[in-house]
């Protein structure tokens, strides 16, 4: 195609993104309109939309990424409906009801173990009431509290395969193993997360004011649906280990955790789940991924991609700092979705371009979109979600403060999570 169409898809691709940032509540109908024409004008064949063969690739849309998210989430929801986060975080906090601090540190623990295995999202829908209650039986300033769960979230997320949604893309559409990412981009959020933690402890008093925590009690839980959905969760994660040694695509696993999900559920939850089930999500990164489909098909990918190898800069470190300052800070202001999708194609021509090994890219994107998420209201749509449920609660906190506080974290856990990506990347 020509230089006219390769603008065109730019000027659409961009249009759409800004369309996306001021009217989030209505970012499906945009993509989708936006997806529509990029396939009408024939910047993408109806041919390039649907996958080939058992291993479901050859399609401009990442369907192992699709399929794979869809089914995790109906089993987080599973879990979210059970009460199983809420009351180990309610379990938790309030054995250590004597201390600030503790409870401050097992917060950020919390949503940060949490979001390795949960959409971050459901994370801080569950841990943000209980942080409002504990610092107003605390008397405490719950801001503090607030940044470190939006914080720790974002970085459990971007540790594992499946902590959130671009980590997916980029693992279904490189191969690459769960382990892979424990080895190299866990210890880096690891290494974020102990900056984000020490930045806000200034501001948590030693002592409480004096007054009884009067935290409810955890709700009492289904012993038996509970057990078999552990169970069931951990013979979803050691397939995800397994998935490149045996061969199984990940199609193959969301579509079993899904159903596996909904017979646990049964008649009790089962319809609960499907009318919660978060369909946006998931129509929105499949129009995405046509959207991006376009750029590709249009050459920009591969120009852009070029550019960055004309630099001469072919040191894989160096190469992967640079992915990971470069996702990060647009990450900041750009929703992560979308960045992974365009880091995909982009990643696939520049490793040949450059000759370096594509995984470590991968793994160094995955860090930068996870990590620089923080650095504004709008990062992830977990900020966005955690500030508007405790403004709804009283607790407002404006871009300024947000600002002030959160992006000097967010740079200082962008440098040591890039001292530890060298180390282990």
């Amino acid at each position: 195609m020509g230089y006219s169409a390769s603008v065109a898809t730019i000027v659409v691709f961009a249009v759409a993104l800004l369309l996306v940032a001021l009217f989030e509540r209505y970012r499906l109908i945009v993509v989708g309109l936006a997806a529509a024409t990029a396939v009408a004008v024939g910047w993408v064949a109806p041919g390039q939309l649907l996958p080939r063969g058992f291993a479901a690739t050859g399609s401009v849309i990442e369907w192992n990424a699709l399929a794979l998210l869809a089914g995790l989430l109906v089993y987080a929801a599973l879990l979210g409906a059970l009460g199983l986060p809420r009351w180990a975080a309610l379990r938790l906090v309030t054995r250590m009801d004597r201390s600030p601090v503790a409870v401050y540190l097992a917060l950020a623990g919390l949503a940060f173990a949490f979001s390795m295995v949960l959409n971050s999202l459901a994370v801080v829908l569950v841990l943000v009431p209980v942080s409002l209650e504990a610092s107003r039986e605390l008397r405490l300033n719950p801001v503090p509290f607030l940044f470190i769960e939006i914080l720790s979230a974002n970085l459990g997320g971007s540790a594992t395969l499946i902590g959130n949604p671009p980590n997916l893309i980029l693992g279904a559409a490189f191969s690459l193993p769960f382990a892979g990412f424990l080895d190299h981009a866990a210890l880096p959020a690891l290494a974020a997360l102990g900056v984000s933690v020490a930045w806000f402890l200034g501001r948590i008093p030693k002592k409480r004011p004096e007054g009884a925590l009067a935290l409810p009690a955890p709700p009492r839980l289904d012993r038996a649906h509970s057990t078999i959905a552990l169970v069931g969760f951990a013979g979803v994660i050691g397939a995800l280990i397994e998935a490149t040694t045996l061969g199984i695509p990940l199609w193959v696993i969301g579509v079993s955790a899904g159903a596996m999900g909904l017979a646990i559920a049964g008649r009790r939850f089962a319809r609960g789940l499907l009318q919660d089930f978060d369909w946006s999500t998931v129509l929105f990164l499949l129009f995405l991924f046509v959207l991006v489909g376009s750029l590709i098909e249009t050459g920009v990918i591969g120009e852009f991609s070029q550019g960055l190898a004309d630099t001469g800069i072919t040191n894989p470190y160096v190469l992967g700092l640079v992915l990971l300052w470069t996702l990060a800070l647009a990450s900041a202001f750009v929703d992560n979705i979308p960045l992974a999708a365009i880091a995909v194609p982009l990643l696939r021509s520049l490793g040949p371009a450059t000759g370096a090994s594509t995984g470590p890219l991968a793994y160094a994107a995955a860090i930068g979109m996870g990590v620089g998420g923080n650095g504004t209201p709008i990062g992830s749509i977990s900020n966005v979600t955690a500030l508007a449920t405790a403004e709804r609660e009283g607790v407002q906190i404006g871009w300024s403060e947000y600002l002030q506080a959160a992006f000097p974290a967010m740079v200082l856990g962008l440098a040591a999570a890039s001292a530890v990506w060298v180390l282990v990347g």
